[in-house]
């Protein structure tokens, strides 16, 4: 069983949940659920005991939306919805990006899976709640200051400016320019050196 993933039963084991379906089945879905693409609209779907695929289910329902369809949910306004709550605080206690979160979920999951002596101990707990947010803050925290003010700068590319741009197209109008009149000098200066040899052999002749 993967690592933050909440077992059948808080009485049961992940073993003893799988062995006994029936008493799984009985359990009200949760936001664990959610996370692991276990619940969708006609309830919790254990993939080891049903036949279906994914297809004949629909697609999963999002942790929000299980959250909310609870006998006690407070109901959903979208200018006061409680779930998205995070985007109205101020800019000093602002969450961590969810890209970052996305990214350290995975990498610590594999991790406490990996280093996990007893297969069923409760490691999920020690990344649940806020702990997540709280080491994406002290991430974030820590790019600041190892990065500074502008060294984020190297991985960007420079901008070019208006003036940049006019500045190179007045020089590259400028030696087009400086170009065409030296080709027209070297015109000019060939064809009155093929005028005057003639005339110059016609005069010598004479």
């Amino acid at each position: 069983m993967p690592a933050f993933e909440r077992p059948p039963s808080e009485g049961l084991s992940a073993n003893e949940g799988e062995q006994h379906p029936e008493n799984a089945k009985r359990r009200v879905a949760t936001v664990y659920d959610a996370v692991a693409g276990r619940v969708y609209k006609d309830g919790l779907v254990h993939p080891k005991s049903s036949g279906l695929g994914h297809d004949y289910r629909g697609r999963p329902l999002r942790p929000d939306e299980v959250l909310f369809k609870q006998r006690n949910a407070p109901p959903r306004y979208e200018e006061t919805d409680r779930y998205f709550a995070h985007t109205r605080l101020p800019s000093g206690q602002a969450l961590p990006g969810s890209d970052l979160l996305k990214a350290l979920h995975p990498y610590l999951s594999r991790y406490y899976a990996r280093s996990a002596e007893d297969p069923n101990s409760k490691v999920w707990k020690s990344m649940d709640e806020t702990a997540l947010l709280a080491l994406g803050i002290l991430i974030e925290e820590s790019c600041k200051v190892r990065l500074g003010e502008t060294g984020d700068l190297a991985f960007l590319e420079r901008a070019e400016t208006a003036s940049e741009n006019e500045r190179e197209d007045s020089d590259s109008k400028s030696n087009i320019q400086e170009e065409v009149t030296h080709a027209e000098a070297q015109q000019q200066g060939a064809s009155d050196d093929g005028d005057g040899s003639p005339s110059s052999a016609v005069a010598g002749n004479q």
